[in-house]
């Protein structure tokens, strides 16, 4: 009898690390890692002492998946994805691309696409995919979508392709977008070339209250009319469907940062009904060194972005997925938001991620101040970029009494002695919460010979190499 236990322990415990985990009031941030990318690491907000979740999902491995606020829990994956190259997403001809509900385990299929194909006025023959995004979570009734231009508000998938010319190199200005509803057989496209001026140079897609906004340089705005935008596909293609505006700046000046602007980046972040702009201001120390953060939000009264002094009740997620070296790359910021009620924190924050790092970052308006956390204690080699995926819970996780701040629970940037001690302490009592795999770490090393140096190994990259040469 107990032979037989033993034995059918195994299958229960393969079965759970499949398996992704519970729904929380927060999104999840996911690192992939291993050869073929088999592994997933998770850590969320919600729980910030569980570090040792790690799972292999089928659904996930080898693949990349892409998440943004309008998707609700739903992801955009991509198969085919080679460990050697992040840049064969941007590459890849989609030949195994499906939608995936992680909650409810539900796969719609995509159709596939040759990227080499396109009808283009340009002289680009080559294209590569840039950004990614669901106007909405599809029905259920979507696998069985019939092309009816009445079911124009239900749920599109859009890709954003650039163009690359004949001497290799990336036409900024050159776009093409391809969409389609889950369950269509053939993609359908639109030029979106623009005359050589700023307004055609498109960095992000978002989507809310029925709109595809393609967000550009120089505060430039593409809105698309989805639902036009298929009337003009499906009945009449002389049917206006976009139009292009300029968005006035925020009128203020940015303190700190690069000797170029260009070592800042802008990303932007769709919250129920409202818009948010997310200004990274970097130092000369490069791009992983962020000297100031700003957040606007757009006032559509007046078509202005407004700096923000507070985030009030919204928590903001975002994992930059941008690579400095090599521009060919599917670039989409995966992107998540939720009530700070929820958490049970005492007010809105921002969580973002950098390229190349393994930290997470928060971000308080209201004390401009950056909290760092090392969501995965040590990840094995080779790991890839993280993502933010949400699955939604009906769960009220509203806190009883006085909520905390993000400093209450998570490991300050200006980490003191007693915090260390605190934070050691806190590690040490690791408890199996949600069902999920943990395993405690041991921290008998602190007595060691040579501790001081095991505590740095856990500083952010930078500060690593500033306490080596100190």
């Amino acid at each position: 009898m107990e032979k037989q236990l033993a034995s059918g322990a195994v299958p229960a415990e393969r079965s759970e690390r499949q398996r992704p985990p519970i729904p929380k009031a927060a999104p999840w941030l996911v690192f992939p890692h291993g050869k073929g990318r088999k592994f997933q690491s998770f850590y969320n907000p919600c729980e910030p002492n569980n570090r040792n979740c790690i799972k292999s999902i089928p659904q996930m491995r080898g693949k990349a998946y892409y998440h943004k606020t309008s998707h609700q829990g739903w992801l955009i994956v991509i198969g085919n994805v080679e460990d050697k190259a992040e840049y064969s997403v941007a590459n890849s001809n989609l030949d195994d691309c499906f939608l995936w509900n992680p909650v409810s385990s539900e796969t719609i299929q995509l159709p596939k696409l040759d990227r080499r194909s396109f009808p283009t006025k340009s002289e680009s023959k080559k294209h590569f995919l840039y950004d990614l995004v669901l106007s909405s979570p599809p029905l259920q009734s979507t696998s069985s979508f019939t092309g009816n231009p009445n079911h124009a508000d239900e749920c599109t998938v859009f890709l954003l392709f650039r163009g690359i010319d004949h001497l290799g190199d990336v036409c900024d200005f050159e776009h093409i977008l391809v969409f389609c509803h889950p369950g269509e057989e053939q993609w359908k496209t639109k030029d979106l070339y623009a005359n050589g001026d700023s307004s055609g140079f498109l960095e992000s897609l978002l989507c809310s209250n029925g709109k595809l906004f393609a967000f550009g340089v120089e505060n430039w705005v593409k809105e698309i009319q989805i639902k036009k935008l298929w009337h003009n596909v499906v009945i009449d293609n002389h049917t206006e469907y976009i139009r292009t505006y300029k968005v006035q700046d925020a009128n203020f000046t940015l303190i700190g940062g690069g000797e170029k602007f260009d070592f800042g980046t802008a990303q932007w972040v769709e919250s129920g009904n409202e818009i948010f702009e997310v200004h990274l201001n970097c130092s000369l120390r490069g791009f992983r060194k962020v000297a100031s953060t700003y957040i606007f939000k757009l006032d559509f009264s007046s078509m202005a972005w407004v700096l923000l002094k507070t985030l009030d009740d919204h928590v903001l997620f975002l994992c930059i997925n941008m690579d400095t070296l090599d521009s060919r790359k599917c670039y989409s910021a995966s992107t998540s938001c939720c009530s700070a009620t929820d958490m049970g924190l005492e007010k809105g924050c921002l969580f973002y991620t950098l390229p190349e790092d393994q930290t997470l970052y928060a971000f308080e308006v209201e004390d401009s101040a950056t909290t760092v956390i090392m969501p995965c204690l040590k990840l094995p080699t080779p790991w890839f970029l993280p993502t933010w995926i949400m699955m939604p819970t009906t769960e009220n996780r509203h806190t009883a009494g006085i909520r905390p701040r993000i400093t209450d629970f998570l490991v300050s940037q200006d980490t003191t002695k007693t915090s260390i001690e605190v934070y050691v302490d806190n590690m040490s009592r690791l408890k199996n919460s949600g069902g999920e795999l943990e395993t405690a770490k041991r921290w008998d090393f602190l007595n060691d010979y040579g501790s001081t140096e095991a505590i740095a190994k856990y500083l952010h990259p930078v500060d690593y190499i500033h306490f080596r040469l100190a």
